[in-house]
């Protein structure tokens, strides 16, 4: 399974994110109310676990875990290391 694809399903199923109908891999998944400050800590630690990375502080206050692509693009970067 891609990357994307990880993060998708994680998203789809955790937070019932419809990639089908009401987003996109460029939806702002905050501001559309899909993912709130509780969830953000999941989404972390999945990326985490999943990817087996670890986030700075930077990239965790950043707005490099909005959407899907930002997200992909920093998994990428971190697992390319």
């Amino acid at each position: 399974m891609e990357v994307r694809d990880k993060i998708q399903s994680f998203l789809t199923k955790r937070f019932l994110v419809d990639f089908d109908k009401k987003a996109t891999c460029s939806t702002d998944l905050f501001k559309q109310g899909f993912i709130d400050s509780f969830g953000f800590i999941e989404l972390v630690t999945f990326l985490e676990n999943e990817f087996k990375i670890e986030l700075t502080q930077d990239e965790i206050m950043s707005r490099s875990l909005n959407s899907v692509e930002q997200i992909e693009a920093l998994v990428h970067r971190k697992v390319s290391k």
